[in-house]
């Protein structure tokens, strides 16, 4: 009676056994539709990124010549001016040394001139008449105009000290004009502002800043793995969230030879041409650059989530003609993260499913 129980129970126990064994078979070959995936015919392209910034490609700061203080503007943020348009007018505060000194220079330099006005008329006559050469009266002509130059000079800077304004020549004049033509991205100046004029020793006070933004650039930095795979005159592809669904072209002009650490990572810049386009950019707005590192076309490929890594190799679960799901190894070759190359292992519209755990 006990052994046959015993073998009742045996029997029993072998039964379950069997009947997971057999729901598992079952259960690996009735996998759902929406879980199975397939070798497709694809391309691969593995590209590499970078965030950035489209800048004018130059910037020009106008200064002044003079110091004082800014008494008009004559231009606006966004406005476009032309080369040699006015900018601002700067009104000087002469102290009364300075100015005392100026008033003597010209005092001085009045004298001068009337006594080499005379001496002048009296020898042009004396040429007029053949009794003085040539060479001779030339001289007297060149000391002449000397003087002459000399007052005309002592006159404006004692006018630009007094009154801060100079109606002739640019050079001496208290008006700031534009150095080139552009848009006006900046004025650092408003009225009142003082101003220290630009020289070999000192940059001088910026009024403003313009740019011509028919020349854009894209500045970015990118990692020191990546300088091996980015030269001057790749291709850039540009994207910004101000021109929706369109790409620009970007061309590598420069890629700095010295990096710049930035929380303990060393980026190195790059620069890159926008080649012009029928939108409007704007500088300074964000953008994210990106090029090819390779490319594969019309490859077999299977999406990453249907392949298993294990140490240096890889493998999947094919469907094989008794309808079962079985481990195979397969050769993989570039990968974009989202789907990778199959070079062999298993054929284009041969169904897989996702890999078992372990």
């Amino acid at each position: 009676m006990k052994n046959l129980i015993n073998i009742l129970l045996f029997l029993g126990f072998a039964g379950v056994i069997s009947l997971i064994i057999y729901k598992q078979n079952q259960r690996s070959k009735h996998v759902p539709e929406f879980l199975l995936g397939k070798v497709s015919i694809d391309n691969i392209e593995v590209e590499r990124r970078v965030k950035g910034k489209i800048l004018p490609a130059e910037e020009v700061k106008v200064k002044s010549k003079i110091n004082g203080v800014v008494r008009e503007i004559f231009i606006e943020v966004g406005d476009k001016v032309k080369k040699g348009q006015q900018v601002a007018s700067i009104q000087t505060l002469a102290e009364p040394v300075e100015i005392e000194n100026l008033k003597s220079v010209v005092k001085v330099s009045s004298i001068q001139f009337e006594a080499s006005r005379l001496v002048y008329e009296r020898e042009k006559k004396l040429f007029l008449s053949g009794l003085l050469s040539k060479a001779d009266f030339e001289t007297v002509e060149t000391q002449y105009k000397q003087a002459e130059e000399r007052l005309h000079s002592a006159e404006k800077k004692l006018q630009m000290a007094t009154t801060g304004v100079i109606t002739t020549e640019k050079e001496l004049s208290n008006i700031i004009y534009a150095p080139a033509a552009g848009t006006v991205l900046s004025l650092n100046c408003k009225i009142g502002s003082p101003v220290i004029k630009q020289n070999n020793y000192n940059e001088g006070t910026t009024i403003a800043t313009i740019a011509n933004m028919d020349s854009l650039m894209f500045l970015g930095k990118i990692m020191v793995k990546d300088l091996s795979k980015i030269k001057v005159g790749d291709s850039l592809k540009i994207e910004t969230t101000l021109i929706e669904d369109t790409c620009l072209t970007g061309i590598v002009t420069k890629v700095f030879p010295k990096g710049e650490e930035q929380g303990g990572i060393v980026k190195f810049p790059i620069e890159a041409y926008v080649e012009p386009c029928e939108h409007r950019l704007w500088g300074g707005v964000n953008a994210t650059a990106h090029w090819t590192l390779e490319k594969r076309e019309n490859v077999p490929c299977l999406e990453e989530k249907y392949l298993r890594y294990e140490g240096d190799s890889c493998f999947v679960w094919r469907k094989f003609e008794t309808g079962e799901f079985l481990k195979s190894p397969v050769k993989t070759g570039l990968s974009d993260g989202l789907k990778t190359e199959i070079v062999e292992g298993v054929e284009p519209d041969e169904k897989v499913k996702l890999p078992e755990e372990v």
